[in-house]
């Protein structure tokens, strides 16, 4: 009752242009917003789309990409017409230089992608290979533009290496079909790319593969 009463009251601001007013009774309420917890995602779109507009007139590049990340998992409605592509959802707004970070944890948010990791055994032995597999699924808006990542880090506790996978170049031909493939890993202190993710527990250098990082809705 209270986000719903918040929500009136920013509403009331914007019809009267009070844009900055808006967002103060919205935004601090966003992150622990019930309404995504109790999974009523039709109140939560109303909440969102008219956080996202102040957001945009305020400038506020966080909350502006943490909206657009979440509008687009296709739990919502789809808004008609809507450009729903994420590389493009802050063109409009000024992020100085150089570009921020922005962390978006998966258990605050909705997310439009989900992914899992599975080893191929429970156990291994020193010195051995141990073969794992990671699934990436996208589960954003059926008309959304593909979602393309830049590298996929993962890191482990104990004595595991922290994986870093890069975004290959651009196929000649592109498939919105699921896809599986075999990366092979190599060394960082084999390459020039290194990245300067480390295991948690040890300072562990990484193993560095590439692989198609470019992700179309429902894939």
């Amino acid at each position: 009752k209270a986000e719903g009463l918040s929500l009136e009251i920013a509403i009331e601001y914007i019809r009267t242009g009070q844009w900055e007013e808006a967002h103060k009774v919205l935004v601090p309420i966003w992150p622990q917003l019930t309404w995504r917890s109790s999974g009523w995602f039709d109140l939560m779109a109303e909440f969102a789309w008219t956080l996202r507009e102040c957001a945009q007139k305020v400038g506020d590049y966080e909350t502006l990409m943490w909206i657009n990340w979440e509008l687009l998992n296709r739990v919502f409605p789809p808004r008609p017409e809507w450009d729903y592509n994420l590389h493009r959802c802050l063109q409009d707004v000024d992020v100085g230089s150089p570009k921020p970070t922005i962390v978006l944890r998966a258990g605050d948010v909705i997310s439009c992608l989900s992914a899992s990791l599975v080893f191929e055994k429970a156990q291994g032995n020193v010195g051995e290979p141990l073969q794992l597999q990671l699934a990436i699924t996208s589960v954003a808006q059926p008309n959304s533009a593909p979602i393309t990542l830049s590298e996929v880090k993962m890191a482990f506790e104990g004595g595991l290496r922290p994986i870093v996978l890069h975004s290959q170049e651009p196929q000649e031909s592109e498939t919105t079909s699921d896809q599986i493939s075999t990366v092979p890993l190599r060394d960082s202190a084999d390459s020039l790319d290194s990245s300067t993710l480390s295991s948690p527990t040890h300072g562990l250098a990484p193993m560095i593969g590439t692989a198609d990082l470019k992700f179309h809705p429902s894939q």
